[in-house]
């Protein structure tokens, strides 16, 4: 194998790191994107539900913390 065949084989493997890493960094921003979404959406939920429960904040954490 010569030198010039290994640089070409390098510079195919380069090219094809640099596209999974970018599919990569894509795939992470959704995911994260999609379960900061998830998080509000259940936070929303239990405000919701405490607002629903005629309990104050203080004694709903006092209930799950004990």
């Amino acid at each position: 194998m010569t030198t010039k065949m290994l640089d070409q084989k390098i510079e195919k493997l380069k090219e094809r790191v640099d596209k999974a890493q970018a599919e990569y960094d894509a795939l992470a921003k959704e995911l994260k994107e999609l379960m900061d979404k998830r998080k509000t959406i259940q936070a929303n939920e239990i405000l919701k539900a405490l607002e629903k429960s005629g309990k104050s904040i203080e004694e709903v954490l006092e209930y799950i913390t004990a």
